[in-house]
């Protein structure tokens, strides 16, 4: 059985765009077809009850992605066209899988509340998270460039006017802290001045509390002159994927799939739904933990917490779940009103500061 296509080379295609393929092999009503995409040959199936030679060049148009191919209709047909167009259904592209029920629920979930109405924000108590915080801090990536990192002591600085400059200049970035005092290492996601995330870890305090929580712990950190502070700034569509582990609310898997078949099943859910979120793939037997970051659909980067490292491919994930199968699979997204109110999600940092001085 050959490794499945890795569902974001389907991408940047539109219903009814015009494409060349290549005829493979007749199959029922239809032809198995390539279609050549950059450096790519991708499978597809031509549905026609027209005839071509083997290897012939053949116009078609865009349809969709169905059973790991592109689905195409003859283009010089055009009411056959239009009946495979409305024949193609949301329902006949999803696999039938026995948790299509609990999928559904996460699809009416997915798209509440209404953008007009007032929304509250999803806070992580509503999640039952499938990975946890290990390293704590290394979850959140390094910056893509070290010289873009500033490093410092607090006490070097004003922590109110640091704050201020964090929440008034709109930064996205992450914010790393350690603290010898208390011997932890906490970390902050900011989204355009407000804090999406927050980790804290500690001798006393292994296990990582709720991000709210310890939201807290951080920003009490802040106020200790010898905390070591590491400022970052991150992509947009990095952060908000990854806030999807604090804000977001975790999809539901089917234990009679693999992970390559999760993977490219909520690969392909996020693409149609344009969603954002992350996906974390666990390898047991390597302890190894990839996070995958999706950006309204698209795939926006790969990242290996032990190791630090970051990829701008999935190439690399596909090859070892080849190798390896004693994995776990967890996907996670934020609700659409976090891209479209971005300002009514999230804490205020300030804000943060305001209630750890009335309990000082």
């Amino acid at each position: 059985m050959s490794r499945p296509v890795n569902p974001w080379k389907f991408t940047g295609y539109k219903p009814g765009q015009n494409i060349q393929c290549i005829i493979i092999a007749p199959e029922n009503d239809g032809y198995n077809v390539t279609v050549k995409k950059d450096k790519d040959n991708l499978p597809g199936f031509l549905k026609t009850l027209n005839s071509f030679r083997i290897g012939e060049e053949v116009l078609a148009q865009y349809v969709g992605v169905q059973n790991g191919r592109i689905l195409l209709s003859a283009l010089f047909a055009q009411s056959a066209t239009q009946r495979v167009a409305s024949s193609v259904t949301t329902a006949e592209i999803k696999p039938q899988v026995s948790w299509q029920d609990q999928l559904n629920e996460f699809d009416k979930y997915y798209n509440s509340p209404n953008p007009e109405e007032e929304v509250k924000p999803v806070v992580s108590s509503q999640i039952e998270p499938k990975y946890l915080f290990r390293r704590a801090i290394d979850y959140i990536m390094p910056a893509l460039n070290e010289a873009d990192v500033n490093t410092f002591t607090m006490g070097e600085y004003d922590p109110e006017l640091l704050i201020g400059d964090l929440e008034g200049g709109m930064r996205t970035c992450c914010v790393k802290l350690i603290c010898d005092e208390n011997m932890s290492r906490s970390a902050m996601l900011l989204y355009r001045g407000r804090v999406y995330g927050a980790i804290f870890s500690s001798k006393e305090i292994p296990q990582t509390p709720d991000w709210e929580e310890a939201l807290g712990l951080v920003v009490n950190n802040l106020f200790i002159p010898t905390t070591q502070m590491m400022v970052y700034d991150l992509p947009e569509d990095i952060v908000l994927p990854l806030s999807a582990c604090f804000q977001g609310f975790n999809a539901p898997n089917s234990e009679d799939n693999d992970t390559k078949y999760n993977l490219d099943y909520y690969s392909n859910w996020f693409l149609r739904k344009e969603s954002t979120g992350l996906f974390a793939i666990v390898f047991h037997s390597l302890g190894a933990t990839f996070l995958i970051y999706v950006y309204k659909g698209e795939f926006k980067g790969l990242y290996l917490v032990e190791e630090k490292k970051y990829f701008n491919s999935i190439e690399y994930l596909y090859e070892l779940l080849e190798q390896d199968s004693d994995t776990s699979f967890q996907a996670s997204a934020v609700s659409p009103s976090l891209l479209l109110n971005p300002n009514r999600h999230g804490i205020s940092l300030s804000m943060a500061v305001r209630n750890r001085n009335k309990d000082v």
